[in-house]
This record gives structure tokens, C-alpha cells and sequence, in this order.
């Protein structure tokens, strides 16, 4: 996967998001950051882990990785449909999924696609002064696609799994992951 032809949007810049950022950029892909507080992104623009913090730019982007909260993820999602690009591919990393792909999929226009997943990695502490691209290394990152999400899409997000360095990337249901997760 070349990297260097990929646009990606982070949305939450704290100890997962800028993580996802530090790796992408590794990789070499152009990466667009997204703070609620405007001086994490700004301290994660001045350190290089992302290339622009204009949401503007949310319209060049490939993949858009929601590194927040499900209820931040659905309103930032309603509240920006029209910025992103409209054959963006999306997925979130929340712990617990509940109906958040369902209610997002319903937003939608056609040509954008929303895929929930979940990296089963992370450390202690919080924060992008916590963040570390190598904390994926080893990790399994769990894919819970449906029926409606393109292959190519699936495709893409295991694929960039892998080259973060998951071992395992495994795809389920949402209600299997929430079963296993919330245990």
C-alpha cells in the first residue's frame, strides 16, 4: 500500500489519535488533524505529526479516522457531512460500538463509507504527549464491516492495519465485539 497517495484525517489528536497520526505520517501519508481544543492541534501541527489542522481540507481526504468518543463521532459526523469528500472511507476506534455504524450509515450519502474498527492496543496515560506510533505493533485491530461497505474499502483499513504492524485483523460483527469487549 503506498502511503504517500493517501490522505488521512484524524478527528481527536489525544493518546490514540495522535498515534494513528504519527504512524500515517511514518508511512507517508499527508494527514489532516482535528482537536476540539485548538492548541493540541496546534502543538501537533508545530511538531510535524499532522500537515494541516484546517477542516477545510477534510475534502482531500481518503480515510477520515474518528479517534473520539460515539457520541462526538455521530455530531461531529452530522455537523460536517458536507465537508468531507464524497467518497471519503470512515471508521471510528471506540471501545464500545453499540448502533454508532448504523446511525452513521443512515447519514450518509451514497459513495461514503463507514467501517467501525477497534485496535485492541494502547497504554497508560492520555494525551498527544502520550502518543506513540509503535503502540499498533503486535496488536490485533478488529474490523466489524457490513454488508453495505465496499470490499475495497474493507481492503483498505486491513491493509493499513497490517502495515502498522497488527498481527491479527480480524473482521466481526459489531454486536460479537460488544459481547467480548464489554465482558
Amino acid at each position: 500500500m503506498d502511503f504517500s497517495k493517501i490522505t488521512a484525517a484524524v478527528i481527536g489528536l489525544g493518546l490514540m489519535g495522535g498515534s494513528f497520526a504519527m504512524r500515517l505520517k511514518e508511512l507517508g501519508a499527508a494527514v489532516i488533524g482535528i482537536n476540539r481544543t485548538l492548541s493540541t492541534a496546534e502543538a501537533a501541527l508545530r511538531q510535524g505529526i499532522v500537515d494541516s489542522i484546517d477542516i477545510s481540507d477534510l475534502k482531500h481526504t481518503d480515510i477520515v479516522i474518528f479517534c473520539t468518543p460515539a457520541k462526538a463521532t455521530l455530531a461531529f459526523v452530522k455537523n460536517h457531512l458536507p465537508d468531507f469528500r464524497s467518497d471519503a472511507i470512515m471508521t471510528d476506534i471506540a471501545g464500545v460500538k453499540g448502533n454508532l455504524a448504523d446511525d452513521i450509515r443512515q447519514i450518509l450519502p451514497p459513495g461514503m463509507d463507514f467501517i467501525s474498527s477497534h485496535p485492541m492496543c494502547g497504554h497508560e496515560g492520555q494525551g498527544l504527549s502520550r502518543a506513540d506510533p509503535d503502540i499498533f505493533r503486535g496488536a490485533n485491530y478488529i474490523l466489524l464491516p457490513d454488508k453495505t461497505n465496499r470490499p475495497e474499502s474493507v481492503e483498505l483499513l486491513r491493509n493499513m492495519a497490517l502495515a502498522f504492524g497488527c498481527r491479527h485483523v480480524p473482521s466481526i460483527t459489531p454486536e460479537e465485539h460488544d459481547r467480548h469487549i464489554a465482558y
